[in-house]
């Protein structure tokens, strides 16, 4: 997975006056991949700011354009700099929630215990530099609740003691991960928020759907069949993956059954 990153400067503060520049930054894989993406149109004046065109890939080897383009016509200067096309590696410590997992409320009659999976991706893959600490706290204090701290395996299950959390009250799961030669936070993981609520709230949470009952409303009494958008930027896309599969079935089943099998579908 790869990410587009450049530098912009719209207009220097001496140019000021030509601040028409539309400018974007733009990745095409086509004709050979149906697939091309850019940022949002920039205009204005600005100091220099960082965009980035992240989640690219490459689904085969081909020669693709990274393009640092003017839009309809514009006037104006812009400047870039530091364009890079660079591997997008995962989060250094990237983490999933397991339970509680309903809107992150631990009812007070189920396990305290809350559990995470938990992945380390770490700079240079050197698991045994470092350690993954994980803290529940208060929301509104600094001291934690529970502290536990791993080794930096690449895939694991955590888990945090949630049984001194207090009723109706809102804490933070987080997870980070260490130098393990100074201690030093290298990279923390957005936090989970978490709470503990009487089992009784369950009550008003219930949800029946009956299948066979059809006298309420419903959202439209003729609903319109014709589609409100359409596009036929994916026709080509579209053509090939059905030739294709044409050929699959053909090569595997001969032209007969081949012919029953398009048929069919």
């Amino acid at each position: 997975m790869k990410r587009i990153s450049p530098s912009s400067d719209g207009a220097s503060r001496r140019r000021s006056a030509l601040s028409t520049s539309q400018r974007r930054r733009k990745f095409d894989a086509r004709p050979v991949v149906n697939d091309w993406r850019a940022t949002d149109v920039i205009s204005g004046v600005h100091d220099w700011t960082r965009y980035a065109i992240p989640n690219i890939v490459v689904s085969r080897v081909t020669t693709v354009q990274v393009v640092l383009e003017s839009y309809r016509d514009p006037a104006g200067t812009a400047w870039f700099d530091d364009v890079r096309l660079e591997e997008q590696r995962p989060p250094a410590v990237d983490v999933f929630m397991r339970y509680p997992n309903f809107r992150g409320m631990l009812f007070d009659d189920a396990p305290p215990t809350l559990t995470f999976d938990v992945s380390v991706h770490p700079p240079a893959d050197d698991r045994g530099q470092y350690l993954v600490r994980g803290t529940l706290r208060d929301e509104g204090e600094t001291t934690p609740v529970a502290t536990q701290t791993y080794a930096a395996s690449a895939h694991f299950v955590a888990a945090l003691d949630g049984s001194s959390m207090e009723v109706d009250r809102s804490y933070l799961a987080t997870f980070a991960l260490l130098d393990r030669s100074n201690g030093s936070v290298v990279f923390t993981y957005p936090a989970y928020r978490v709470s503990r609520v009487p089992a009784a709230r369950r009550a008003s949470m219930n949800v029946s759907i009956d299948t066979h009952d059809r006298s309420g409303a419903v959202l439209a009494d003729a609903p319109s069949l014709e589609s409100p958008l359409e596009t036929k930027a994916y026709e080509h896309a579209l053509a090939d993956a059905e030739r294709l599969g044409r050929e699959i079935v053909q090569a595997n089943l001969g032209p007969a059954s081949a012919s029953t099998v398009v048929a069919g579908q």
